[in-house]
This record gives structure tokens, sequence and C-alpha cells, in this order.
């Protein structure tokens, strides 16, 4: 059943002694993926902006992590180990505040 792999795979992720290697594989969760993405079609020309953007988006697809191909059921994950997840593997502080890009690139105050 869905929810005992969801707890097989968080049990898994909390015993693993390469942290190096599962953040290296989760690391599309911080946006860093759509961050390049959104520069190459930032530098993109107008005659073929189109086939490239898409090419870099199926280039990005194709190398995502195998821990990540199917994104429900790593939601539902996420869910369970948040915690774990920010703490431990991105080493991310207790208390810390995200802010989207749009936020930080938005000409009206944040506060």
């Amino acid at each position: 059943d869905e929810e005992e792999l969801v707890i097989s795979i968080g049990y898994v992720m909390e015993r693993c002694s390469n942290m190096q290697y599962l953040r290296e594989l989760l690391e599309p969760l911080r946006g860093q993926m759509e961050l390049h993405s959104n520069n190459l079609s930032s530098n993109m020309d107008k005659v073929s902006g189109r086939k490239r953007k898409s090419q870099a988006e199926a280039e990005a697809k194709k190398n995502i992590s195998w821990l990540l191909k199917t994104p429900r059921f790593f939601n539902r994950v996420i869910e369970l180990y948040k915690d774990f997840i920010l703490r431990v593997v991105f080493e991310i502080p207790k208390g810390a505040i995200f802010i989207s890009s749009n936020t930080i690139n938005s000409k009206d105050p944040f506060i």
C-alpha cells in the first residue's frame, strides 16, 4: 500500500549514511532546475526560442533525480518528513523564512 511505501522511503532516508548523495537527489526541490530553465529561456532568441525552451525543459525532465520522478508520491513523503528534509538534508535552520523569487522581484513592499 502507498502509505507503507511512503513510511519505508522515510525510514531509508533517515538512516542514509551518504547525506551528500541524498542532498543531490533532492536538490531539484530547492528550485535549482527551474532557475536553470529560466536562465536558458531568458537567453534565447525569438526565432528559435520555443524550440530551444522545449528542448531545455525536456532535458531538465530527463535529468531529474530518480527519487523525484513521481511528484504526487514524493509530495506525500515531503508532508511526513518535511522537518527531516529541511533540517538534516538541506541543513536549513529552524525558523528560517522562505521568500519566493516573485516576492523578491516585486516592486510592492514585502512587509
